[in-house]
């Protein structure tokens, strides 16, 4: 039998669902206090104060084209935010960020049977952020390139 992969499935508000692995995730909390970031990007608009520490918080939903002029982050769309541990590259520091999401996760193992080619109507965004794609109660389920997409976060020198 092949080796599975635990992940976690997420429902970020698209129109698909995404997974990360097991690993990358923190923690989960139910509706964190948000503060404004002014002029922050679309995607980014809010931070959260966890253990002293100030975490973006991503709503992934905000990355296509006309989700950006939607409204401000309603809580009662997004009750839960995943925290992630990451690295930008290989050897450096360990970051965090959260992503809005609409449901609790979804533990489940993944295995490369799973694999399947990304639908045609991703959004290419997505297509340049996503590393992989698999099949899981018949949607297609996106694995995003956590680095790639949160390097903008990262302070500059």
């Amino acid at each position: 039998m092949a080796e599975r992969a635990k992940a976690w499935v997420l429902d970020v508000g698209a129109p698909f669902l995404i997974a990360i692995s097991e690993h990358e995730m923190v923690e989960v909390l139910e509706t964190p206090e948000r503060h404004l970031v002014p002029r922050g990007p679309d995607f980014c608009q809010h931070v959260a104060i966890r253990h002293n520490e100030v975490i973006p918080l991503l709503d992934l939903s905000r990355l296509q084209p006309q989700a950006a002029a939607a409204s401000a982050v309603n809580p009662t769309l997004t009750p839960y935010t995943v925290i992630l541990a990451y690295q930008t590259t290989s050897g450096a520091m360990v970051s965090r960020a959260g992503l809005l999401i609409r449901k609790a996760p979804k533990g489940i193992a993944v295995g490369d049977e799973m694999e399947v080619v990304p639908p045609s109507g991703i959004p290419s965004v997505w297509r340049t952020l996503m590393i992989a794609c698999f099949e899981w109660e018949r949607q297609p389920i996106l694995v995003p390139d956590l680095a790639r997409l949160l390097v903008p976060l990262e302070p500059t020198e």
